[in-house]
């Protein structure tokens, strides 16, 4: 387990940042809710960051209960119906305000996808495995490692379908440079909706051709005269992010229905964001303070 100051930093992270996106106290303003909804979304992303199920967090909510402010522990069953009720826009909200920058950046464009399939190793094997996923397609700042747009999907369809999403909701919160995707993503309109947000859309073009000619497209062709190539290849990025989202909080969602599937993706996105701009915060305020 981590030490204590971690936690504390994370809680105070997360509730200024569920203030400033002004999440509501509760659903409803007639019941007198015990734990507010900032509680509930700080019990949330912890049990993300610890990888922990839902009967497992009243044992750990015991360690920080004075750092969250809980008058009692809750129940496992109050997580789980809390992760049903809240809205998604909510958790995008909170994404978005947790990457917010002024400073220019490059945002990288891919999808990955997580696992539904909650078997054990031996019943896959005696009763068959269930190959089903979620399809999640993001869009990343390249230079701090952090998710800034997200499109959860159920079933697998063209990831080309969120890129003017991922794109709209990117520009709101950073000033953005180059878009930056692979071969899947290679379209004059992947351009064109680049340029209104004043960036420009770097992808390898999906057909290598030497004819100039049969390129279509006035920004293709620019890029196949001159492939900024050192650029590009920051793309990658976003590829090790993906693989320390499943690495460190898990590659199975363990919900059952989709609303609370969607809603467990994007308090893991959350976590991994908050964790990093903690520890993104702590090793410069190192690198400041050390003597030279």
């Amino acid at each position: 387990m981590r030490k204590v100051n971690f936690y504390k930093k994370l809680i105070e992270r997360i509730k200024s940042v569920v203030r400033a996106v002004r999440v509501p106290k509760s659903f409803s303003k007639k019941n007198n809710n015990v734990f507010s909804n900032e509680k509930h979304i700080i019990m949330s992303v912890l049990m993300q960051l610890e990888k922990k199920h839902y009967r497992d967090m009243p044992a750990f909510l015991k360690l920080l209960q004075r750092e969250i402010g809980l008058k009692r522990i809750p129940c496992f069953s109050t997580i789980n119906k809390f992760i049903l009720r809240i809205r998604q826009s909510w958790l995008e909200q909170l994404i978005a305000r947790i990457v917010k920058s002024e400073q220019t950046c490059l945002v990288a464009i891919d999808g990955t996808g997580f696992s539904l399939n909650f078997r054990s190793p031996y019943f896959s094997k005696v009763a068959g495995e269930i190959n089903r996923f979620m399809q999640c397609v993001a869009s990343a700042d390249v230079k701090r490692k952090m998710i800034s747009a997200v499109r959860i999907r159920r079933k697998q369809r063209n990831e080309n379908i969120a890129v003017n999403y991922l794109m709209k909701q990117s520009a709101k919160q950073l000033k953005i440079d180059y878009f930056l995707a692979d071969k899947l993503y290679d379209s004059e309109k992947n351009h064109e909706r680049a340029k209104r947000y004043k960036s420009k859309f770097i992808a390898p073009l999906k057909k290598k051709t030497k004819q100039y000619h049969r390129i279509k497209g006035k920004h293709r062709k620019q890029l196949f005269k001159s492939f900024p190539r050192k650029i590009y290849n920051q793309r990658a990025i976003i590829e090790n992010i993906f693989s320390v989202i499943k690495r460190r909080y898990g590659h199975i969602v363990y919900s059952r229905k989709f609303k609370a599937q969607k809603n467990e993706l994007l308090f893991r996105i959350i976590a991994y964001n908050i964790e990093r701009v903690v520890n993104y915060f702590e090793f410069s305020v190192l690198l400041y303070t050390e003597p030279f």
